[in-house]
């Protein structure tokens, strides 16, 4: 029986071998299982825990990594995430999901060069990955290369099986590049693929509206309405629509459509409401006001908002009962402190407002609204010094503060302070410019000095420069911000001017609020209605000539535009600005003679220090009529007026360089237009180029290469760097950038000659 005792020996072994091994081998798969379990039920604390006890016993587990890195993503940190996702690269360097994750990380960050590093490894080994070409596509078109954005949604198209948010991206790179057709029938088939998609659908009626074609507009919209039937949001945007088509009956119809597809929802209500309330039908707007209290009898917004309505309705008991139930319900409120002292205001009782507005403005002194309430008791009081100190310090608080800002206005002009008034105007119309993404030119195109650049070398560059709309294009994200400001805006504007109607600053406001939403028409009767209450101050109508001008401009009535632009100048000769109009008008009809006589026009007739611009215009024509030596003594003369001059500077540089004429001289003046503006990437070509045609090659590559990464789709610059390539022997690199000129513009002025170095590389 000796042999029993081994027998029993080795069974003991081998059973505490598999069951010790049993356990820590199901460890890890049984967390896992729980760690998901967990996840999908959204519990991602818990989640984490158990993928960091894998993580613990099995630091290299993808899958751990992986689903850690999941989690903390739903969990938004953003940071644990990408460590996550880091080391599971550093695990496994082709790891697509982490790889797509930490470019799309890097994306957000701005680390671009990164990103795009990332996404390619991907695609280098899987070309047809459509959410490493979904991000290509977010890179390029964040680096604004267009072409490329568009080229990779169209190799996307036929990867996918559902298309339709490819196409409504690729119709919005192809109207960001300009081109409407494309982007239209982009939409028009999304649209075909998904007839109830909400998206290209609104995206289609955006591009109707976008281009002033209201009659497709509206039937784009009720298209989608008819699709998606109970959609009360729908409603709301047609009610939206006839209102701004000044159609109030139809819009009535469409918000009360709203409010019977949603009647337990509040903002139906709040809509119509606000329609009653600006159509003068207080009776009707206080029903669905009230209606929406009583959905949400918590909601302190719908609060305020009733007793705001009582206040402006005057009525002043109820708004008082308002007022104190709010207070008494949320103490130190801010909004209520407002009304409380509106309702001093309302009740005549300045002095208690003022008291009031003090009390409040020592625990909130940075209250910018309180302020302009108190500057507006002073006001009433007759107040208006310690008016406008109140005011000016509302503006000077919160620059962004409109209502401030056409408070003091109303002041400086009580005041008789006129130029203080026509600076706050300007004010005010940079903050449409900048908060509205609409900017007007009105033909005065005075070419700001930032941007007469050498670029504007070519009879094309310059027509295209010439054929912009004078109204930049209204951006359609700003349209509902442009819908909430511009009944009042107009109301103050159109105030200021019946006391005032010289001051032409407030009336290009009020142009420009017409021409951002299309409604050229009635700008151009203001125009001339404008025109014959000035009929006694020539240079005041000349100037609403000028204006009348640009929207002809806007409309692409060339003719109207030089007509106008001429009668402005026949009344004010001495006016520069329909000058610059008129050269406008001959450039888009590439009359380059009579464009270069109004610049000569401009000339003689501006102060010397105005004259540095049409010098630099004098020479780009010049220029581009070949005639070199011309404008060579315009651009000397431009910075004889003005030695800072960039583009003066840097397009004589230029010039001298293409020559080959006095280098050392081009040198010189390119250098110093860097030292003012180092970053400028036509500077750093033209120093490029420079260094190229005194043979320092080395130094050409690195100013042309830093261009390069500012401009990578110029064909100047490729071909500026191709060739710098070249006379160093660098022929791969020559010839990547040389191929990339005649991809770019086949017809590039020096085609024959990279063709002829493309043979002598090969």
């Amino acid at each position: 029986m000796k042999w029993i005792l081994p027998v029993v020996l080795i069974a003991t072994v081998l059973f505490f071998a598999v069951s010790g091994c049993g356990p820590d081998q199901d460890r890890p798969d049984t967390l896992l299982k729980n760690a998901a379990a967990l996840y999908d039920k959204k519990d991602y604390h818990r989640a984490a825990d158990s993928y960091r006890q894998v993580i613990a016993d099995y630091p290299d587990s993808i899958e751990a990594w992986t689903g850690l890195a999941r989690t903390r993503i739903q969990r938004g940190d953003i940071k644990g995430a990408s460590e996550a996702y880091q080391r599971i690269v550093d695990i496994q360097p082709d790891h697509v999901e982490a790889l797509l994750k930490l470019a799309r990380f890097d994306l957000l960050a701005g680390n671009l060069t990164s990103a795009e590093q990332k996404t390619d490894d991907v695609l280098r080994k899987n070309p047809d990955n459509t959410e490493a070409l979904f991000l290509l596509t977010d890179l390029y078109s964040e680096t604004n290369r267009l072409d490329k954005a568009r080229a990779t949604l169209e190799r996307i198209l036929p990867l996918v099986s559902d298309k339709t948010d490819t196409l409504t991206g690729l119709a919005r790179i192809q109207a960001r590049a300009g081109d409407l057709t494309a982007a239209l029938k982009s939409l028009e088939k999304a649209v075909t693929l998904a007839p109830n998609a909400l998206e290209p659908r609104l995206l289609l009626f955006n591009y109707f509206y976008g281009q002033g074609d209201f009659p497709n507009a509206e039937n784009t919209l009720l298209q989608a309405i008819e699709a998606n039937p109970g959609n009360a949001t729908l409603q709301m945007l047609l009610g939206q629509y006839y209102l701004n088509q000044h159609q109030p009956a139809e819009a009535e119809s469409a918000f009360l459509e709203a409010v019977r597809l949603e009647p337990d929802q509040a903002r139906a209500y709040l809509i119509a409401g606000n329609f009653y309330s600006s159509n003068q039908n207080p009776e009707a707007a206080l029903k669905m006001f009230q209606k929406a209290g009583r959905l949400n009898p918590q909601d302190v917004k719908i609060a305020i908002l009733l007793a705001e309505f009582y206040l402006e309705n005057n009525s002043l008991e109820l708004a008082s009962q308002a007022i104190t139930q709010i207070q008494n319900e949320h103490p130190g409120y801010f909004p209520a402190r407002l009304l409380e002292i509106k309702l001093l205001l309302a009740q005549k009782k300045y002095e208690q407002a003022i008291l009031l507005s003090d009390t409040y403005l020592k625990s909130n002194p940075a209250a910018d609204q309180l302020l302009v309430l108190k500057g507006v008791a002073h006001v009433r009081k007759g107040e208006l010094e310690q008016a406008e100190e109140v005011l000016s310090e509302a503006v000077k608080t919160a620059p962004a503060n409109i209502n401030a800002k056409f408070r003091l206005l109303d002041v400086y002009l009580k005041q008789g302070k006129i130029e203080q008034a026509q600076q706050l105007n300007r004010n005010i119309f940079s903050y449409l410019h900048e908060n509205f993404d609409v900017a007007v030119v009105l033909g005065d195109t005075e070419l700001n000095k930032e941007k007469t650049q050498k670029g504007l070398d070519s009879l094309d560059s310059f027509s295209r420069f010439a054929s912009a709309n004078p109204f930049d294009r209204f951006r359609p994200e700003h349209l509902e911000k442009l819908r909430s400001e511009y009944a009042r805006l107009m109301g103050e504007f159109n105030r200021i001017l019946e006391k005032r109607p010289g001051l032409i600053g407030v009336f290009e406001n009020v142009i420009l609020l017409h021409a951002a939403r299309k409604e050229y028409d009635i700008a151009l009767a203001k125009c001339d209605q404008q025109i014959k209450r000035l009929k006694d101050t020539p240079y005041l109508a000349a100037e609403i000539y000028n204006i009348k001008a640009g929207l002809y401009l806007a409309q692409n009535n060339i003719g109207q535009a030089e007509t106008s632009f001429k009668q402005a100048i026949n009344l004010a000769p001495d006016f520069l600005k329909p000058y610059y109009g008129l050269a406008k008008v001959y450039i888009i009809n590439k009359d380059i003679k009579n464009a270069i006589t109004q610049y000569e026009a401009l000339v003689g007739r501006a102060p010397e220090q105005a004259q540095a611009v049409p010098y630099l215009l004098l020479g780009a024509l010049s220029k581009m009529q070949r005639d070199f030596q011309a404008a060579e003594d315009y651009y000397r003369k431009a910075l004889a007026i003005d030695g800072d001059f960039v583009p003066a500077a840097n397009n004589l540089a230029y010039l001298l360089a293409e020559q080959k004429k006095n280098l050392d001289e081009a040198l010189t003046l390119v250098l110093h237009a860097r030292k003012l503006k180092p970053d400028d990437p036509y500077i750093l070509d033209t120093l490029g180029w420079i260094y190229y045609q005194k043979g320092a090659y080395d130094d050409a590559v690195r100013e042309l290469n830093r261009a390069l990464a500012l401009m990578p789709e110029i064909a100047t610059v490729n071909y500026h760097l191709g060739m710098a390539y070249y006379k160093k022997g660098n022929d791969i690199q020559a010839r990547q950038h040389l191929e990339k000129v005649l991809q770019l513009e086949s017809d590039f002025n020096e085609a024959d000659k990279i063709r002829n170095t493309l043979k002598k590389i090969y």
